[in-house]
């Protein structure tokens, strides 16, 4: 992790800038995902086992990594900075009082770009949450 954070400091430019932070939301994504094991079934066939405890990371990495993404969002552009909100969102899924408490303090902040991210930062999770209107089956063939 502090390679990938010291990449995404160093990115020459906008193009590996946000490759790298789309790498960093990647590694986020596993952490926060609850990991599947699988063990062969008694017929031949794969069967899931019991869910392996996901991956933390470090007090350190997580406070480096929310450093990192706070610092990026002016010099970052429009889609790094999408990016950059996702990946806010799943630190506060993963690490919420500490998260949600800096992005709390940044409401107020006098840049436009980072109100504009730490808005963003709200959707994501929301947008993983699952609902039963979401796996209700269509009426009528209604479509939106």
């Amino acid at each position: 992790m502090p390679s990938l954070l010291r990449q995404i400091k160093e990115a020459p430019n906008p193009k590996q800038q946000y490759l790298l932070l789309t790498a960093l939301n990647e590694v986020l994504t596993t952490i926060s995902a609850p990991t599947t094991l699988t063990a062969p079934a008694v017929h031949g066939g794969a069967a899931p086992a019991a869910a392996a405890p996901p991956p933390q990371l470090s007090p350190a990495d997580e406070e480096a990594a929310l450093g990192l993404l706070l610092s990026s969002t002016e010099s970052a552009q429009e889609e790094c900075r999408m990016v950059i909100a996702e990946c806010l969102g799943r630190l506060a899924l993963l690490y919420p009082q500490q998260v949600l408490g800096e992005l709390q303090g940044r409401l107020n902040d006098a840049s436009q770009a980072m109100r504009s991210v730490v808005s963003r930062v709200a959707v994501f999770p929301v947008a993983l949450l699952s609902h039963e209107v979401d796996e209700a089956p269509s009426r009528g063939g209604a479509r939106c």
